[in-house]
């Protein structure tokens, strides 16, 4: 008798609980006004909310921080907004950023210089938040804290970044099916989004506290990408990677995006950033898991076959890569091979096709996949928003169709020609409607002639940095991060004569 009074007070206590919980759950919906645009991913809990502007000691201006400088460059924009201010806030990785160089050769730049140009009688600010290996998740809190400074129009330009941590985060990433259960009902639960939206607020306010009385914060740690470590690369493996997952949040983080932009009426462009296919191997190629020993040996003898016959046979060159293909279509370098042998042979669309799963198949994928694009492009349609195709774009005008070191200059990174090419896209296709100007006949002749300006004011000692950081990139793409990504050493003794590059060539038909 006293057993099972204990089970029943037990079984009641339990009831009574997850009424509670139930009650509680009800209420939160009935009256939370928060909404998916509140960042409650729980898979990027370790995103900063450190804030990327700071006033100036006059309080004149809002400047980057000092502690973010490190992965962000240098910019800023006036506390007060003026009536005849238009402000667009850009934000993404590297590639906005400008590198290998920096922002004043980048196209956020270039788009104000153009905007300028076509109408000076306006104030535009073009602010930077191009950050340094920095992935969607990493972006969402920027664009909530900079709903804040009175913006007229965001871009984001996202997509290459989202492996760079996922091997310090697989664990996360590769949970089981319980613990993904208990992620996606926490994730929907308008109780517990209600408490931790509450406790994000107050660790906000507290930094904002001491960040007021000048006292130092333990602060959460940025980026921390795996090719930032010696032997980084070698840490790369398809089971660590769960691209299905990655897809999936880079499909929510664009999402609230979107929703977080359209509460604060917002108009928001996407961009697909471009990628180097033609002429950019993979990082590193790892045969698929069922691929036995016997044939792995096929396929490095079929490679050496292959490439001892690409100059004098083509198409056995062709077949033998073929074969590679067929009997492993996960190994990224015959994929790569077999693109050069078919763009050799003058089949432009056959080449394309290996170069893209050469891209997809690559076990560390520094440049945005397939999937991704293609996550970003429906994202685009299904909220009927603007979208600049990037990769497309390029296609339209690079060699054989296929993007390579004629438009960029390393595996992403577009060259100063393409910066400028790109401010000119959003400038033609948003003229008139998200960019208030309109242009003339002479437009282009005149911002063309201001480009050519700006790039001959820039000291040489600006592409000499560059020049540096293409090396160290190199470096950091193999996998020897001997030096930080993020270091760029002018004064290297190790640097090559350094050619005037201020104005690039014109790309090759």
């Amino acid at each position: 008798m006293q057993r099972r009074r204990r089970n029943l007070f037990r079984l009641t206590a339990f009831l009574m609980g997850l009424l509670c919980c139930l009650a509680a759950e009800l209420l939160c919906r009935t009256f939370d006004s928060s909404s998916t645009s509140k960042l409650t991913d729980g898979y990027s809990d370790f995103v900063s909310v450190r804030p990327l502007f700071v006033e100036s000691a006059d309080r004149a201006e809002l400047r980057i921080a000092a502690n973010r400088r490190a992965f962000f460059a240098d910019d800023a924009f006036p506390a007060t907004k003026s009536r005849d201010e238009f402000r667009i806030f850009v934000f993404g990785g590297s590639t906005v950023q400008g590198r290998p160089f920096s922002i004043q050769t980048s196209f956020p730049t270039f788009l104000k210089r153009a905007l300028t140009v076509t109408a000076p009688e306006r104030k535009w600010t073009v602010v930077n938040c191009g950050g340094i290996s920095y992935a969607s998740y990493r972006l969402l809190p920027l664009l909530a804290e900079c709903r804040n400074y009175s913006p007229d129009l965001y871009i984001v330009c996202c997509g290459h970044n989202e492996f760079l941590e996922c091997v310090t985060y697989a664990d996360v990433r590769s949970s089981g099916d319980v613990t993904s259960t208990a992620f996606d009902l926490l994730h929907h639960s308008a109780a517990a989004r209600l408490a931790r939206n509450a406790f994000l607020n107050f660790r906000q306010r507290n930094r904002s506290d001491h960040a007021q009385h000048g006292r130092e914060l333990q602060l959460p740690e940025e980026v921390d990408a795996m090719l930032d470590h010696h032997g980084g690369l070698q840490a790369y493996c398809r089971e660590a990677l769960h691209i299905d997952t990655v897809v999936r949040e880079f499909g929510s983080n664009l999402n609230q995006m979107v929703t977080l932009c359209r509460e604060g009426s917002i108009p928001l462009i996407l961009m697909v950033p471009p990628s180097n296919l033609r002429d950019t191997a993979p990082f590193k190629s790892e045969f698929g898991s069922q691929t036995t020993s016997d044939q792995r040996q096929q396929i490095q003898a079929l490679l050496l076959e292959a490439d001892a016959a690409r100059k004098s046979e083509p198409d056995r060159a062709v077949r033998l890569l073929n074969e590679c293909v067929r009997l492993d279509a996960d190994f990224a370098y015959s994929w790569y091979q077999l693109g050069q042998v078919l763009l050799q042979n003058h089949d432009d669309h056959g080449a394309e096709a290996a170069f893209v799963r050469a891209r997809d198949c690559d076990v560390c994928p520094l440049r945005m996949v397939s999937a991704l694009e293609e996550k970003m492009r429906s994202v685009a349609a299904s909220t009927s928003g603007p979208l600049i195709d990037l990769p497309e774009e390029f296609s339209t005008i690079s060699r054989h169709g296929i993007p390579g070191d004629d438009l960029l200059v390393d595996h992403i990174h577009p060259s100063f020609r393409m910066h400028q090419q790109i401010s000119l896209w959003l400038l033609q296709r948003f003229a008139g409607s998200l960019l208030p100007v309109t242009l003339s006949s002479r437009s282009p002749e005149l911002i063309q002639a201001d480009f050519d300006r700006h790039m001959q004011s820039l000291d040489s000692m600006y592409f000499l940095r560059g020049r540096r950081t293409i090396q160290v990139l190199k470096a950091w793409t193999q996998g020897r991060a001997e030096e930080p990504l993020l270091v760029s050493d002018p004064e290297s003794k190790e640097m090559p004569a350094v050619p005037d590059i201020r104005k690039p060539a014109e790309a090759k038909p």
